[in-house]
């Protein structure tokens, strides 16, 4: 998490400096020092020859990362390690800056700055990262052990994105993007690009030219499939009785988060051979459910072993009332088997019915490992396809 933030006397004037005064109840306030004199009382004040012998100084004195308001090139170039020092290029000081992590406009906009700093590191977790850029365009890279994500992409479909790429690809072993991991927003869409899904992958085929054309590839690929319904195996579906050592109830719209952290118990046990997949703390798992479910009114279905959950299906209808959603499915790994997959699939008709829809979308498969790929093969209406791409 950020540590503090470093200033530079030659840029602070006086209707900036009450501006800055507030972070130094949250933050170590350093200020590089050309003229030796004190513009905030109770901060750290380093006197100075270059702006490089001062940043290089306070990283040998912390551990932590900062944010450096800047002015221009020659500061970001002074950073040594930005997987330490985020640049803040501050338009107001009039120069120019071709490469910088953030924007602003002047000191009022740090808020907002910090803030998305500051939730950015809760995404990406204990792992350095940097910003490569030019200008507008930027990716942030996540330093791991085998491969480096790439990820948080901001294309702006101008030139500028040829010289951020070609920036990227110096880097090795990439594979992405990845906004952190994927319990956030991660892949691109391949095809379909005005099929609109809620959630998407907003982005168009400019984004996976740019990628293709300079030597990506398509390392792993999801699909998302519309089809009608089954009805013949949902009817066989319903037929099938699970012993009296299971149960299962169906939870609708606000009951649903009542149970998360059930769901959370199931998810947390079959979920961990996939592929990309990462531990999540169960208050992360919490807020990213509640968080992304405020677009839809859910519904939940829970199969439960002796009154411990061992699987779930989580829809919605969607928004468009085109069709219903199954969005996740998740079976703990010593229950998954036929007659299960079976019982999600009976329960889920009975929703389909009772909304009085006739098609599903089957949403973010592994095309690998797609788990009802035998309930939707011979009824497919249209197929989204989804990609993460790498670069050796």
């Amino acid at each position: 998490m950020l540590s503090g933030l470093i200033l530079c006397d030659r840029y602070l004037k006086k209707e900036s400096i009450k501006a800055y005064e507030k972070y130094q109840e949250k933050y170590k306030i350093y200020i590089l020092n050309y003229n030796h004199e004190k513009l905030i009382q109770g901060v750290t004040n380093i006197n100075i020859c270059s702006v490089a012998e001062g940043l290089n100084r306070i990283l040998k004195e912390n551990t932590g990362k900062f944010i450096f308001v800047g002015a221009n090139s020659s500061d970001y170039e002074a950073i040594s390690n930005h997987k330490r020092i985020f640049f803040i290029y501050n338009l107001v000081l009039n120069d120019v800056a071709l490469e910088y992590d953030y924007v602003i406009n002047d000191a009022s906009d740090l808020d907002k700055i910090i803030n998305r700093i500051e939730i950015k590191e809760r995404m990406i977790g204990n792992y350095p990262y940097e910003i490569i850029s030019y200008r507008n365009s930027n990716v942030t890279v996540i330093y791991r052990a085998c491969y480096n994500y790439f990820g948080f992409l901001n294309f702006t479909h101008t030139n500028d994105d040829d010289f951020l790429i070609k920036k990227l690809i110096n880097i090795p072993n990439l594979l992405g993007p990845f906004d952190g991991n994927t319990w956030y927003k991660y892949r691109l869409a391949l095809n379909e690009f005005d099929f609109k899904l809620y959630p998407d992958l907003n982005n168009t085929n400019y984004e996976v030219n740019l990628l293709l054309n300079n030597g990506f590839i398509i390392k792993e690929k999801y699909i998302s499939t519309l089809a009608y319904h089954n009805n013949r195996l949902a009817k066989r579906a319903l037929n099938l009785k699970l012993d009296s050592n299971y149960s299962f109830a169906i939870y609708y719209k606000q009951e649903c988060y009542k149970h998360l952290e059930e769901v959370y118990e199931i998810v947390i046990d079959s979920f961990t051979d996939s592929i990309f997949y990462e531990p999540i703390s169960k208050e992360d798992f919490l807020d990213l459910y509640i968080s992304n479910l405020s677009f839809c009114d859910p519904n939940l279905v829970i199969i439960y072993y002796k009154n411990t959950p061992i699987a779930f299906s989580f829809g919605y209808d969607d928004p468009e009332k085109r069709f219903y959603v199954s969005k996740t499915v998740g079976i703990k790994k010593n229950f998954q088997n036929k007659n299960i997959i079976l019982k999600l699939i009976s329960l889920n008709y009975e929703i389909i019915l009772e909304k009085g829809y006739d098609k599903i979308l089957y949403h973010f498969q592994n095309a690998k490992t797609r788990t009802l790929m035998n309930v939707h093969k011979n009824s497919k209406i249209k197929e989204k396809e989804y990609g993460v791409f790498s670069h050796d």
